[in-house]
């Protein structure tokens, strides 16, 4: 699989096709700060005024950046690959996509880990629900990181 090959796969589409693989990228993009952010945005409006593709993937630490808060964490906040075309797939053309790199090889996820213990977790949602009643949100998507390790080919776990 070359590098920048990105399948939007949509299994519901079994006789439409649906799905979206895009290969062989003209420029892949990497914002750290918000100045970065701002270029890669610009970029990305001209290069879709000139009938560009692009695929966008937003990291969660984005949101800081948006809303102006302040973090001194140089995480990566978006990336942006930029493509002249895209072939449209249906279901099973995606499968036999995916299919060239598959192998019989064992492949999970191991060691999984949440940063919240049964006490925090119920501490953030008692916050959630203060902060519903308080008027100062009406929802919460309450997200926190969950660790692992995962072990032989990715693509074998995509296809389970």
């Amino acid at each position: 699989m070359q590098v920048g090959s990105i399948l939007l796969d949509d299994a519901s589409a079994i006789a439409e096709a649906r799905s979206r693989l895009y290969q062989n990228p003209i420029l892949h993009l990497k914002a750290f700060t918000a100045e970065e952010v701002d270029h890669a945005f610009s970029v990305l409006e001209a290069s879709s005024k000139n009938g560009l593709y692009a695929v966008a993937l937003f990291h969660y630490e984005l949101g800081t950046q948006l809303l102006k808060l302040p973090d001194s964490n140089k995480a990566l906040l978006l990336e942006i690959y930029l493509y002249h075309s895209y072939q449209a797939l249906t279901a099973q053309q995606a499968n036999d996509w995916l299919n060239q790199f598959t192998n019989d090889e064992p492949a999970g996820i191991s060691n999984i880990q949440h940063t919240h213990n049964k006490d925090s977790f119920s501490n953030k949602i008692d916050d959630i629900h203060h902060q519903i009643r308080a008027g100062n949100t009406y929802q919460v998507n309450f997200t926190y990181p969950i660790t692992g390790r995962i072990y032989g080919n990715p693509i074998n776990i995509y296809q389970t």
